[in-house]
């Protein structure tokens, strides 16, 4: 038995009542609704190498897995589109996924994949935040930075932490509005 999201229940049925909410919410296809993440996700890849490209930093991204266990590209930067932070308020900065709901285990990835990652893009095609993956984690491992207490966030196949965006404006190294540098703090 564990406690779960819904009390105690075991394991499996934990696993069950998971796999149901996710058919439901995605119309019955959580494959589909990952490739679809997944396509979206290197789209915007695409889209920050393109804008960082127009700023002088060429990316070179990793394509097979083997490479990719080195890191996302040979910049060190680990890119992460967050389409629901403009409703929400909020970046999801991961720390822990796991690849499909019924996966018992969580890994570690985000900010803290063991891999050449020292820089963390997160945002969408208007807003670009890059943050120091240290900043990220001292944030995490504190709990409070600033007087500012950390909500952490578990979803169906991430773990991490929510990070205001106006917490985001005082610690990101760099913040691109519609293409352009609009913020530079020394972090």
């Amino acid at each position: 038995m564990t406690t779960g999201i819904h009390g105690e229940i075991s394991v499996d049925m934990e696993r069950e009542l998971l796999t149901d909410i996710l058919r439901k919410e995605n119309g019955g296809d959580y494959d589909k609704y990952y490739a679809d993440q997944l396509s979206a996700g290197i789209d915007f890849q695409d889209h920050v190498q393109r804008l960082f490209y127009q700023h002088g930093l060429p990316i070179v991204s990793h394509v097979s897995q083997h490479a990719q266990r080195r890191g996302e590209n040979m910049a060190g930067i680990e890119i992460k589109r967050d389409s629901k932070f403009r409703d929400t308020g909020n970046l999801f900065i991961e720390i822990a996924e796991k690849s499909h709901p019924n996966r018992l285990d969580y890994v570690s990835s985000g900010i803290y994949r063991n891999d050449n990652s020292w820089l963390y893009a997160i945002g969408d095609e208007l807003t670009l935040y890059v943050f120091a993956i240290t900043t990220l984690k001292r944030m995490c491992s504190f709990k409070t930075v600033d007087g500012y207490r950390f909500e952490r966030k578990e979803t169906k196949t991430a773990r991490g932490f929510l990070l205001p965006v106006s917490q985001a404006h005082v610690h990101a190294a760099r913040i691109f509005e519609s293409g352009h540098i609009v913020t530079v703090n020394d972090v």
